[in-house]
């Protein structure tokens, strides 16, 4: 199957939020329609070489559900707890802090983690 070049996926993605934001109808089915506009779509185009981009995409993903888990409690710890403070320190320490805590959330909870459900689930898997 011939399929189309990776770097045609940004605009397609881009496409159909765009036109998703145009109806103006941000309701269940119209978002429903457009993640499985886009599930249908990904394997038609082929993956993006390794470089740079992707290296930084791969450190993300690894990273994300620290990200997740911590983005909201640091921007409250750094914009609502440190009133007194001035704003370029609070974006300084949100920054440092997003570096920081997805990181040592990643190295010291979810890859032990994975490692024990790794141990554990290789008995049930022959």
């Amino acid at each position: 199957m011939r399929r189309f070049p990776w770097w045609l996926w940004p605009p397609v993605v881009a496409t159909v939020g765009i036109a998703l934001w145009a109806t103006g109808e941000f309701t269940l089915i119209f978002e429903w329609l457009a993640c499985v506009s886009l599930g249908v779509l990904v394997p038609l185009f082929r993956e993006a070489p390794v470089n740079l981009l992707s290296k930084a995409a791969a450190l993300v993903a690894r990273y994300s559900y620290g990200i997740y888990l911590s983005h909201v409690p640091l921007i409250c710890l750094c914009f609502r707890r440190l009133p007194t403070f001035p704003m370029s320190a609070k974006w300084l320490l949100f920054s440092a802090l997003m570096g920081i805590v997805p990181v040592a959330l990643y190295h010291l909870i979810e890859a032990p983690m994975i490692r024990v459900g790794k141990k554990v689930s290789a008995g049930y898997v022959k």
